[in-house]
């Protein structure tokens, strides 16, 4: 270790040292060092002595707060190498010209010593020392140098406390009242968002809509739209004819919109359900199913037995219920009924349209590659 290391890690040190928290090597090692190395012993010495000065306090002589001499004296005091330099003002921030005690000279530095608790002791025996002890300085002096750190961490903690009403004040106001409610609306929505796990992705410019207050789905598709929370774990399954889903833990909210014959299966433990065309969610740790709008057939995994939940009902244990109100905010927060009924008609429309558009199955002209036999033979009835 260089020498500079070593000596910011001494310095480093002298703080632990000081609140008894240093022994055994490093202990050693830095009893070792300030006794050959100026610098960091002096370093020891004045912080042992601020230290000592910050414990002292004489509430009888209270002294008048002047912000800009303490950081200009801290300033000074920081800057000037020499310990010995004259101040503009002294430590009761009115009398100049008061001179910090002059360090005695190289050759006359006591052999000091370092006690368990981090104080400089007193050198030992048959030591000679020429150096003012901190027993001589002045009370007065101590105790305005005491006085001026509780001041300056009284000020500091003023400041602490008041920095949230300053900065309030630079937000600006909503310019009437419509503007305040859009903005708390806004807020309890994102809020909403945040709570479920899911990013709120309202653009700011867009007009208002049921939609527009939505959260973006975990999962699209065509006829499926899946919402997750952050501890959701399962699986889909393609099938011939819809999908599977298996709810293992978490909640999932599903939207489900069939474009043809297509179906969902959501298995969750304590039970499994069909689903035609609705929206609902799963709690995979309640063993909850709960319909938001349409309805959802469902049934215990040992049973045979079928039950529909109707909207607004949810499902666990084979016992149904109405969906608490936290659980509604919750989950409408992902799927609004009023846009899945919506989108639930659109869906219609374009199933019938392909429906008409599609020929008949028993037209020859339509279907060349029928048998003309064979569509007459249906048609009659043969």
């Amino acid at each position: 270790m260089s020498s500079s290391e070593l000596c910011k890690k001494i310095q480093i040190d002298a703080f632990d040292l000081r609140r008894g928290e240093l022994s055994g090597s490093d202990l050693a090692t830095l009893d070792a060092h300030v006794e050959h190395c100026a610098g960091c012993r002096d370093y020891v010495e004045r912080l042992g002595d601020m230290l000592d000065e910050a414990t002292i306090w004489d509430p009888a002589d209270p002294v008048p707060f002047d912000a800009d001499a303490l950081f200009s004296r801290i300033e000074m005091t920081l800057d000037s190498p020499d310990p010995g330099v004259t101040r503009g003002d002294d430590a009761r921030l009115g009398s100049p010209g008061e001179a910090w005690p002059a360090a005695p000279p190289p050759g006359e530095r006591p052999a000091h010593r370092l006690t368990p608790t981090g104080r400089i002791g007193p050198p030992p025996s048959g030591a000679s020392s020429k150096a003012t002890s901190s027993e001589d300085d002045t009370p007065s002096r101590r105790s305005a140098s005491a006085a001026h750190l509780i001041i300056a961490l009284a000020a500091a903690l003023v400041a602490f406390l008041a920095w949230p009403l300053i900065f309030s004040g630079w937000v600006d106001a909503p310019d009437s009242p419509d503007a305040a409610s859009e903005g708390v609306a806004s807020r309890h929505e994102t809020a909403e968002a945040m709570s479920a796990g899911v990013p709120d992705t309202k653009a700011p410019a867009a007009a208002p809509s049921t939609e527009a207050a939505e959260s973006a789905p975990t999962l699209e598709l065509d006829a499926l739209r899946l919402f997750a929370s952050d501890d959701a774990r399962w699986g889909i399954s393609v099938l011939e004819q819809g999908w599977e889903i298996e709810a293992r833990q978490g909640t999932l909210v599903l939207e489900f919109l069939p474009t043809e014959d297509q179906t969902l299966q959501v298995r969750f433990p304590g039970g499994e359900a069909t689903v035609v065309g609705t929206a609902f969610y799963v709690d995979a740790d309640q063993s909850e199913l709960g319909v938001i709008t349409g309805e959802v057939v469902v049934r215990e995994e040992e049973g045979s037995e079928d039950e529909a939940v109707l909207g607004g009902s949810a499902w666990a244990e084979g016992t149904q219920r109405p969906i608490p109100p936290t659980r509604w905010e919750s989950v409408t927060t992902h799927v609004d009924p009023e846009s899945h009924r919506a989108r639930q008609a659109l869906a219609r429309e374009a199933a019938l349209a392909r429906a008409s558009a599609r020929p008949p199955v028993d037209d020859p002209v339509a279907d060349p590659g029928a048998d003309p036999g064979a569509a007459s033979a249906r048609s009659t009835g043969a």
